[in-house]
């Protein structure tokens, strides 16, 4: 039996006026960025953001922000690792509830779709990205991404709970994560191929006994449903996949089921 299982019997209510105080103080950084006005979206709250002067890359949304906090809030989470930071906006989601918990949230990116306004590009061209990169950020010169998701965990007091880092997942994974036993992953790097899969087994030797690991863009994505598939037969566990736009995976490992059941009360596609 999954140790994080919709079906448990068991269901907290959901905080809401905590996740709204959530969304109060991520203002800073929403009015930093450009709301997408897609049609697929049902309310704001389903909606992505992205950098107002790039066309990509696109963020989680604000219901998916708000899962990723509520489930490491609520389980006392502390330490985490993200593939890949874009401008930062799930970042601050994880790193307001890293900081509840007295934890911290290392975050890693080599600002490709950023560099070729598109999330297609080939896996050999990441060497090129972060070559080019690094370089810049050397002359202060910084990717809009990096720049800006730097000034709004600022700005949301995230200056000491995250810690951004340039690089390349797998390769540099253990650079950054150094001595951390992670508690929670966001794997959200390149969707395609076994890349999904890399990033996961990169992160999977510094998970702790209890934990959570996150995959974004699991739509019938077949890269992305290996990882998942990965991360079960790794973790013992079954997956839940919320109903969310980029149905927002969860495999987790000793959490509390009724903390996950609660967020049923939040999602406007569960109907």
């Amino acid at each position: 039996m999954s140790d994080v299982n919709s079906s448990a019997p068991s269901v907290a209510a959901l905080d809401v006026r905590s996740l709204l105080g959530v969304l109060m103080q991520m203002r800073p950084m929403q009015d930093a960025l450009e709301l997408v006005d897609e049609a697929e979206a049902i309310d704001d709250l389903d909606k992505s953001r992205k950098l107002r002067d790039k066309v990509f890359p696109y963020s989680c949304t604000d219901e998916e922000g708000l899962a990723l906090y509520h489930v490491i809030r609520s389980n006392g989470l502390r330490y985490g690792f993200e593939v890949a930071t874009a401008f930062g906006y799930s970042t601050a989601f994880m790193g307001l509830a890293a900081r509840e918990n007295g934890g911290e949230v290392v975050t890693l990116d080599c600002y490709v779709e950023e560099w070729k306004e598109s999330f297609n590009y080939e896996p050999a061209e990441l060497g090129q990205a972060i070559a080019e990169t690094t370089a810049a950020v050397k002359e202060g010169r910084y990717p809009s991404g990096l720049a800006t998701a730097d000034q709004c965990l600022a700005a949301l007091g995230l200056k000491e709970t995250v810690v951004l880092t340039l690089g390349i997942s797998p390769q540099h994974v253990a650079r950054a994560v150094g001595a951390l036993t992670l508690d929670f992953a966001l794997i959200d790097g390149g969707h395609f191929g076994d890349q999904p899969t890399w990033d996961f087994e990169a992160v999977a030797p510094y998970l702790a006994n209890r934990c959570a690991v996150f995959f974004h863009d699991n739509n019938e994505n077949p890269a992305v449903e290996r990882a998942v598939a990965a991360a079960e037969e790794a973790l013992g566990s079954e997956a839940v996949v919320f109903p969310t736009r980029y149905r927002l995976t969860l495999v987790g490992r000793g959490l509390d089921p009724a903390t996950v059941d609660a967020l049923s009360a939040l999602f406007a596609r569960a109907s």
